[in-house]
């Protein structure tokens, strides 16, 4: 369970996670969900289990990849914003265990709740100071540089822009 603030980086974090798996030939099969697209589902009446409906957002109107999915043992879930799904809770948390292969989660500190998570290692985002974003864009950009072979100054005018952004 990653808990933090509302831009401290969690859906980042789980994009993260999905780039480095999807590298790996030996990694697990990413499957992102956005819980709050599926309380929002769930709210509208339509009762779907959250393994299908992870299947459904990862493949769309793709059949075939949909059953590839559903026979896949390495799966990585990578399940964001749990605190959505307050009004459907006790029916979901149920739900997480049957998933097969290993599960990150995502939430909000405000509206969390533990109760159902007791098990699940639990660690927490906590914001960055303003010199450690600097340091971030600042290695952020020159690694680009250096791996698109441009010049500083590339890196450097996109560096300043962002940093004003922050």
């Amino acid at each position: 369970m990653i808990l933090g603030a509302p831009g401290s980086g969690k859906t980042t974090l789980l994009r993260y996670l999905a780039h480095v798996e999807s590298g790996r030939s030996d990694g697990l099969l990413p499957v992102f969900v956005s819980l709050r697209q599926y309380a929002m589902l769930l709210r509208g009446g339509r009762r779907l289990s959250l393994k299908e409906f992870a299947f459904r957002q990862a493949a769309g109107d793709d059949g075939e990849l949909r059953d590839a999915l559903a026979q896949a043992e390495r799966l990585l879930w990578l399940c964001d914003d749990v605190e959505s799904l307050y009004l459907f809770r006790e029916s979901v948390i149920s739900e997480f265990t049957e998933l097969p292969g290993l599960l990150v989660l995502t939430s909000r500190p405000v509206g969390y709740r533990i109760a159902g998570f007791e098990s699940v290692t639990h660690f927490e985002l906590l914001p960055m100071s303003g010199e450690e974003i600097d340091r971030c864009i600042d290695e952020t950009f020159l690694s680009l540089s250096e791996e698109r072979q441009t010049i500083w100054d590339w890196a450097e005018g996109r560096t300043a822009w962002l940093k004003q952004q922050f």
